[in-house]
């Protein structure tokens, strides 16, 4: 009789789950369908000075900004909303201005604001034919923080292009929030030269969309409100609304905006300005530019005359710079009457013909290893694809550097030298995958006093969603103290969790080919992993329970949720009793803020009272205070320290 209710039970709320979900289908397929391609009304309007910057809005901008409201509301907390929130928009020549508020006593910080509120999420996007999803844009996130280690979350881009950025802003870019009176208010000047090239008087038409979020005390979720329905995920096309510009009226100043055509060129590449200029009538004047190399000299300076007429006018300018090297360059404009003025960058590549230097490469195959051939040629096939995925407006200092790098190899490469084989610190490699035979990198990073005659410990890392292995040991610098060998797979993707095959294969073919290559002990692999990464230890362990000697999770997740971002693959529930076996013989170091709302902890802390009572070898350490991010305790990296040493010791 109990089983029998307990079977009705569990069949009613799997009937109201499923409800549940048709519900959340219905509200997001009306959300959809209905008017989002109507433009945001009316234009936004232009200002002729900068506003006080104080978090309250002008007086005066309370008459001509128009209050505008949320299409999208989703209020999680009923109880609690976040009733009167709305946002007014403004621009001038240099900047985009945004006003939001909304009803509440005080700000809450919490980890991530601009995700977990107080904060708001700001993308401008280049539209597309029938307003289709961007894949060019600029997405920011702006919140309320106090606390020392949250305050580069304070203002940041977020997202660029379909890729994670999280780049904290300079002082150019202001941020002001302030509660009174009921209400919290936030106040944001956001220079053009940020959005780079979108300006008004350019791009006519931009694609913006907005999303506030209001955090309340004792809730996992904040309540959003959005210009649209969804909110943006890592790595994927953004949805928008058009949004067009007033232009200036009545005003009694000339007033000029330019940007480059192209601002990566090759070496011998002539410059070619666009300038874009509002007049009240004829008007005559000069334009100034200066261009400078990365050490601030000089090199360069032209003047430029040119006329205008009354109303929106558009030129082009030619500067003559063949002779200019390659490398990096600033370009200072002034105009002579109104002193306007910008910088632009500029990367000029130098020469760099693929076929030529593949078939360098495959000449000198039989003078370097297998190992170095590979990496060569990926890097080869990665400049390639770099330079041709390379937007006209953007520059790549690192593309140049690795060009010039490349050839600095080919030249040692041709006399001899394995290079690579001798390179320490961290640079990437390649390795032939047995999935698909293309080249897949990885990145690692070898001692500065590496030794061939010694075996080393290897410590693999697994990066967080929306990032690749490019990088990971800047980012994640603690995870030993140099006297490992260390790797960070690519792993074919951002955003999966790790469960695919291919991923996993693709940890695996690194780890053999770091082995092929280095003088490791096999018997001594750590395998550690930052949020997304951490769930990727434990479903990479899954798979090859044999392989490694311990394991270290900092902010990661037993599971991964219903609404996961991957499209296929494999995700075991580590919660679930079937899935512990693997856990039983194998020293584990798991570190978790108890602030941390993306991964939250409580789960953490529920999984490691779980492993404990299997007798697992469980070492925890609670980040009192932290939110989404590595250990700040040193406390902590102390024990973890004295984990992993006495883990590879025995």
């Amino acid at each position: 009789m109990a089983n029998r209710k307990k079977i009705k039970r569990i069949i009613k709320r799997a009937l109201l789950g499923i409800l549940g979900l048709i519900i959340i289908l219905v509200i997001y397929m009306y959300f959809n369908l209905r008017d989002n391609k109507k433009p945001i009304s009316p234009e936004i309007t232009f200002i002729s000075e900068r506003p006080v910057m104080d978090g309250i809005l002008d007086d005066e901008l309370k008459e001509i900004l128009p209050k505008r409201d949320f299409q999208f509301k989703f209020n999680i907390n009923v109880f609690k909303g976040s009733a009167g929130s709305n946002y007014r928009l403004a621009y001038n020549t240099e900047f985009l201005y945004l006003y939001t508020e909304a009803k509440a006593d005080d700000f809450i910080c919490n980890d991530r604001g601009y995700q977990n509120g107080d904060g708001f999420i700001l993308t401008l996007a280049k539209p597309k034919s029938n307003n289709q999803p961007a894949d060019e844009y600029y997405e920011f996130g702006f919140s309320s923080q106090t606390k020392e280690d949250q305050l580069w979350a304070q203002k940041i881009l977020w997202n660029y292009n379909r890729k994670v950025i999280l780049s904290t802003l300079d002082d150019d870019v202001i941020l002001k929030y302030k509660a009174m009176d009921g209400k919290i208010g936030f106040e944001l000047l956001l220079p053009w030269s940020e959005v780079y090239p979108y300006h008004p008087w350019i791009s006519n038409e931009l694609g913006i969309n907005l999303f506030f979020m209001k955090a309340h005390e004792g809730k996992k979720m904040p309540n959003v409100q959005g210009i649209l329905f969804g909110l943006p995920g890592e790595g994927t096309p953004r949805k928008y609304r058009l949004a067009s510009f007033e232009m200036p009226k009545d005003t009694l100043i000339n007033q000029t905006y330019i940007i480059a055509k192209r601002n990566n060129i090759q070496q011998g590449d002539n410059i070619i300005l666009e300038s874009t200029s509002i007049s009240q009538g004829l008007w005559t004047d000069s334009l100034r530019v200066e261009i400078y190399n990365t050490i601030g000299e000089m090199v360069e300076a032209n003047h430029l005359p040119y006329t205008s007429s009354a109303g929106l006018n558009t030129y082009s300018f030619l500067i003559a710079s063949e002779l200019l090297p390659s490398g990096e360059y600033i370009l200072k404009w002034y105009t002579n009457s109104n002193l306007d003025h910008g910088n632009i960058a500029l990367s000029i590549f130098p020469e760099f013909d693929f076929e030529a230097a593949l078939t360098k490469l495959k000449k000198s195959q039989n003078q370097i290893s297998k190992g170095s051939y590979n990496s060569l040629k990926f890097y080869f096939e990665d400049i390639n694809n770099r330079m041709r995925k390379l937007k006209s407006y953007e520059t790549s200092p690192e593309l140049n550097k690795s060009i010039f790098e490349l050839n600095q190899l080919m030249i040692d490469i041709e006399q001899g030298t394995d290079v690579i084989s001798d390179k320490t610190g961290a640079f990437r490699r390649a390795f032939v995958s047995d999935i698909d035979t293309t080249l897949r990198p990885y990145t690692i990073k070898v001692p500065h006093d590496y030794d061939p005659e010694k075996a080393y410990p290897l410590m693999v890392f697994l990066h967080g969603s929306g990032r690749t292995d490019e990088n990971m040991f800047q980012y994640h610098p603690y995870l030993t103290k140099g006297d490992f060998i260390q790797i960070a797979p690519n792993a074919r993707g951002i955003s999966h969790y790790y469960g695919t095959q291919n991923a996993l294969m693709d940890i695996k073919e690194a780890i053999d080919d770091a082995i092929e290559n280095y003088s490791i002990d096999p018997s001594k692999i750590i395998l550690s992993g930052f949020s997304m990464g951490g769930y990727g230890v434990y479903r990479t362990l899954y798979e090859y329970p044999d392989l490694f000697k311990g394991i270290a999770i900092f902010s990661g997740l037993p599971q991964v949720g219903r609404m996961r971002r991957v499209k296929s693959g494999t995700y075991p529930d580590f919660m679930q009793q079937e899935n512990l076996a693997i856990f039983k013989d194998i020293p584990i170091f798991i570190s978790h803020g108890t602030k941390d709302l993306n991964c939250p902890y409580a789960l953490t802390e529920e999984f490691v009272g779980t492993l404990k009572s299997e007798g697992a070898r469980v070492t925890f350490f609670v980040d009192e205070g932290s939110g989404h991010s590595s250990p700040k305790d040193g406390m902590i990296m102390e024990q973890y320290y004295d984990w992993l040493y006495g883990v590879i010791g025995e």
